[in-house]
């Protein structure tokens, strides 16, 4: 059996506290309070040394290892709820997400000086993708916005639900890197195919090369150049430059594009989005390099109403074989990734369903409700098999290293 050094499961919500279980006897060895306000979100580093917690509007590191209940770091800038937060793989700078319309990108070193990316929406979700560079965000006003942060650009803007204006609540990448998912509050659930992230000019059986995204991205026949004098490993402070909208048409967009995004979702083999690279008011400088560039394939997959209600989580198995989106209706749905048909529902709770995460072996799944309890779910024969008590208000985030 994995002991509480080895398996690490912790949840945080409105009552203000972190809570860390173990996991076999759901005793809660050890609190922290996080004493600003409520924490929306959480995530372990992937060293395992530190959490970090995001609330309104602060962001605070505190260490795992060691017994101390006060924060090590704390992030500063935020002017509004930060509703998403998480770590560059090598642990070297966490980005975070907030209802101030902002997108931050917090150097571990130089924690009050991050690169700030700007928005007129309030952001309600983000996803880092697994190549660290692009940032999957998602608005109230129902846009999606992808974004890299070696450039500080926004290179491709969408709205995938064309019937109506609905913000995006979740999003979630395919751990194969072959498809995402983004949920939205009027209970649909949009999967898009996506193809590998490849630089172009690569044949079938050669070996690739590292990813750099200080060159360029394709997007469909489209090439978009980013900044190639930022060949750090990762961002420092200053290198991504704050930009906004002017006429509601994203900087960096083509405004006969703009037209297209706005009208509906994408549903083309390949979506083309020409984009400058110069933060040019004027919008009028063309790319036509095609050097060294990376290829984004982007299609509409499929569509469906997963809940009556609106979707607080969508999440892929590590294995990328299921797709779980929790709701309102206090349900958890379980999809085949691959057929989109329901293999599941998991009733238990009580209220809202706000988080959850499967574990690595995929046997199981972890829950968290406004019903002040996490469950564990055993999901061969859906059913709760722990229950984690000792929240006294909603719990809103969970987090699982295992």
């Amino acid at each position: 059996k994995r002991t509480i050094m080895t398996q690490l499961l912790v949840t945080a919500g409105y009552d203000r506290s972190i809570r860390f279980w173990d996991t076999t006897s759901s005793f809660c060895y050890r609190s922290i309070q996080f004493t600003d306000s409520q924490v929306n979100k959480i995530e372990i580093s992937p060293d395992r040394n530190f959490l970090v917690a995001v609330g309104n509007p602060f962001v605070r590191l505190f260490e795992i290892k060691a017994n101390n209940p006060q924060p090590v770091m704390t992030f500063s800038g935020h002017k509004g709820n930060v509703i998403a937060v998480g770590f560059e793989s090598n642990a070297h700078w966490l980005y975070t997400a907030s209802e101030d319309g902002s997108i931050r990108i917090w150097d571990m070193r130089q924690r009050n000086d991050p690169n700030v990316i700007q928005f007129n929406d309030s952001c309600t979700c983000a996803v880092l993708h697994p190549n660290d560079d692009l940032i999957f965000a998602g608005f109230e006003n129902g846009l999606v916005r992808i974004i890299s942060v070696s450039s500080g650009t926004c290179i491709y803007t969408f709205e995938p639900d064309d019937e109506g204006e609905s913000a995006i609540r979740s999003i979630s990448i395919d751990p194969n890197v072959k498809s995402c998912a983004i949920a939205n509050h009027a209970g649909y659930c949009f999967v898009y195919d996506m193809a590998d992230i490849e630089e172009e000019g690569e044949g079938e059986g050669e070996e690739k090369e590292e990813f750099d995204s200080s060159e360029a991205y394709v997007v469909g026949d489209e090439v978009i150049e980013l900044d190639t004098e930022n060949t750090s490993d990762h961002p420092a402070p200053g290198d991504i430059e704050t930009f906004g909208e002017i006429d509601n048409v994203d900087i960096g967009t083509s405004i006969d594009k703009q037209s297209e995004i706005e009208s509906g979702s994408p549903s083309e083999d390949e979506v083309t989005i020409p984009l400058s690279v110069e933060f040019n008011p004027e919008l009028d400088e063309e790319v036509t390099s095609e050097e060294d560039v990376i290829t984004l394939h982007w299609k509409l997959h499929t569509k469906w109403k997963a809940h009556e209600r609106y979707i607080l989580k969508c999440l892929y198995s590590k294995d990328g074989s299921r797709l779980a989106t929790t709701s309102a209706d206090h349900t958890i749905n379980l999809w085949d990734a691959t057929t989109f048909e329901l293999l599941k529902t998991l009733k238990g709770h009580t209220k809202w369903v706000w988080d959850c995460v499967f574990s690595s072996d995929g046997r199981h799944l972890i829950s968290t409700s406004s019903d002040h309890y996490a469950r564990l779910w055993d999901l061969r024969d859906a059913i709760t098999v722990r229950l984690y008590k000792g929240h006294q208000k909603a719990v809103s985030c969970i987090a699982l290293h295992d």
